[in-house]
């Protein structure tokens, strides 16, 4: 009879783990399709935006701050409903954060479309790749290396931004602060992951939020950190060595991604 019992007891808990497996690759479909639409609509924008007839270029933009400004709404309506609707149903809740959502892509788009013309629609095909990306890593993998792949894009961009701002003309400035500024960040950023540690993953000023898993590996949040401050700042002290150290924390990022990989099996 006990034996039965342990068997049915890890039956259960088979089928619990894989509807939870079967939930968590429900969701990185549905946003990655949501990123393939929200592609699709913004090279169908931009498209009629920078390369349609001038009349489709003057209804667009004089168009896009209403857009911008419904989008805004929308959002405001969709975080009000989430914040003070607490005691609905699941789905309804869900109907509130997609609201939020679209309201935020329309808003965000729109202003950047108008505000950054003629390239903010291919920024914003750029940016949303690289985002749904990061989204699928925070579904799929250990929060930790969430927090990796975060840290050492943003780094690649800075190196980046330093390859090409850094002594010219007028980007020189805006490259160096911006980089000064990450750097500066990063030091923060360790800092408070080392008061995280302390609380074993949770922060505890003023609310309880969980942070990182109770068994985070922090040495690789701190490797990372390390890496990235070293490499932004031989970016700014010598440009000629950004396409290398671009390589290195490409190379970094890859590794991290088989080592996590490796700990999901």
């Amino acid at each position: 009879m006990a034996k039965q019992s342990n068997y049915h007891n890890k039956n259960q808990q088979k089928l619990t783990r894989e509807q939870r497996d079967n939930q968590v690759l429900g969701r990185v479909f549905r946003l990655f399709l949501l990123g393939i639409v929200a592609e699709c609509l913004l090279f169908f924008i931009n498209d009629l935006y920078i390369n349609g007839t001038a009349q489709s270029l003057v209804g667009i933009y004089y168009s896009l701050p209403y857009a911008a400004a419904a989008g805004f709404v929308v959002l405001a309506v969709g975080l009000a409903l989430l914040i003070w609707k607490r005691d609905v149903s699941p789905l309804s809740r869900k109907i509130f954060g997609w609201t939020a959502g679209v309201g935020a892509f329309v808003g965000i788009c729109s202003l950047v479309l108008r505000l950054v013309y003629p390239n903010g629609g291919t920024y914003l095909c750029v940016v949303i790749p690289i985002l749904t990306v990061l989204g699928m890593v925070f579904l799929l993998f250990q929060r930790e290396f969430f927090v990796i792949a975060i840290i050492l894009s943003g780094a690649l961009f800075t190196v980046w931004v330093c390859r090409k701002g850094i002594g010219t003309v007028g980007w020189h400035l805006p490259a160096l602060v911006g980089s000064i500024l990450v750097l500066a960040g990063l030091v923060v950023l360790t800092l408070l992951t080392r008061k995280v540690e302390k609380q074993r993953g949770l922060w505890k000023d003023g609310f309880r939020l969980r942070l990182l898993p109770a068994d985070c590996d922090y040495r690789m949040l701190y490797l990372t950190y390390a890496l990235s401050f070293a490499a932004i700042l031989l970016a700014v002290l010598v440009v000629a060595t950004t396409y290398y150290t671009m390589w290195v924390l490409g190379v970094a990022l890859f590794a991290f991604a088989v080592y996590y990989t490796t700990k999901l099996m």
